[in-house]
């Protein structure tokens, strides 16, 4: 039983070790020490890697008082900017209407 504890506690030391030797596509590791300390920095440093970005698009009301979005508004139409990252995959709901 004791046998038994110390691989796993040796396999687990191993899993965790390898990302910290493991190359990524850059040719460093995939994890430094520092990332553990520093994560805000860390997953910049990520997002620059895999090269996520901000797009602009922009929100406005049709004739009809509908929402129209689009990645550039009609002339002489005022068009609210808005900001997508490339990370994020979900838009927040809107909040409901109490009418």
């Amino acid at each position: 039983m004791k046998r038994a504890f110390i691989v796993i506690l040796l396999l687990l030391a191993v899993v965790l070790a390898t990302p910290f030797f493991a190359l990524g596509p850059a040719g460093g590791p995939l994890l430094e020490p520092w990332h553990l300390t520093h994560p805000k920095a860390a997953l910049d440093r990520i997002r620059a890697r895999l090269g996520a970005h901000e797009t602009m698009i922009y929100k406005w009301r049709d004739p009809a008082g509908e929402w129209v979005y689009g990645a550039s508004p009609p002339p002489g139409v005022e068009a609210e900017p808005i900001a997508v990252h490339s990370e994020t995959n979900v838009v927040p709901a809107t909040p409901a209407r109490a009418d």
